[in-house]
């Protein structure tokens, strides 16, 4: 369905310039309503199966040097507060001096120079099989990867999407609120807790 979905949408929303893609992963919970909202949008850009058209692409760059121009901080707060703010702050940064290996942080990039959105599926269409030794970035796999759902749960969502109406372009509190939290800037106290051993529960006569 992944190509079949993003054919959809290209077609749709070709005319919009304020999407700038089409996502072929979700990782967020589905929607509640699929008939009345089969899709979503997000500021951020899941780039584990997308697809684009050539005048949004062209926008794209790989040196964003200078990035502060187009972005600034208080842009990156309006997203998700002070902390995701100084996360991306240190990440574009990164990028811009000693990461040029990169390429999707740039992507992120474009879509909040441009006030863009990328357009979000119902369910993960996508699965990403490129996990283990040899993988370049990806060792292990997260927690939160995409998984395609069982067939009947994807048919659900897919006749959704050709039943239901089109979506307004904005973004989903929900959906970048869960984002932000799993993958990009996790709450304070999740952090903490990341970094602290495991904590086990001895018995009493246990030396």
């Amino acid at each position: 369905e992944f190509f079949t979905f993003v054919d959809l949408m290209l077609e749709r929303y070709r005319s919009d310039p304020t999407v700038a893609l089409v996502c072929g992963t979700r990782i967020a919970p589905p929607s509640f309503n699929q008939l009345t909202h089969p899709y979503d949008f997000s500021i951020f850009p899941l780039i584990w199966g997308w697809a684009t058209w050539r005048n949004r692409w062209q926008h794209y760059r790989h040196d964003i040097r200078g990035w502060q121009e187009r972005v600034s901080v208080r842009r990156l707060a309006a997203h998700g507060g002070l902390l995701h703010a100084w996360d991306w702050y240190r990440l574009f940064n990164s990028v811009a001096t000693d990461h040029p290996w990169s390429w999707d942080y740039q992507l992120t990039y474009m879509l909040w120079s441009r006030q863009e959105l990328a357009l979000i599926p119902p369910i993960d269409l996508v699965r990403n099989v490129g996990f283990g030794e040899l993988a370049s970035h990806t060792a292990t796999e997260p927690y939160w990867a995409p998984h395609p759902p069982q067939e009947a749960a994807r048919q659900a969502a897919m006749n959704g999407i050709y039943l239901g109406r089109a979506v307004p372009v904005a973004p989903s509190q929900a959906v970048d609120s869960f984002l932000r939290k799993k993958l990009f800037s996790p709450p304070l106290r999740e952090r903490i807790r990341r970094r602290l051993p495991p904590f086990t529960v001895r018995p009493k006569n246990s030396p």
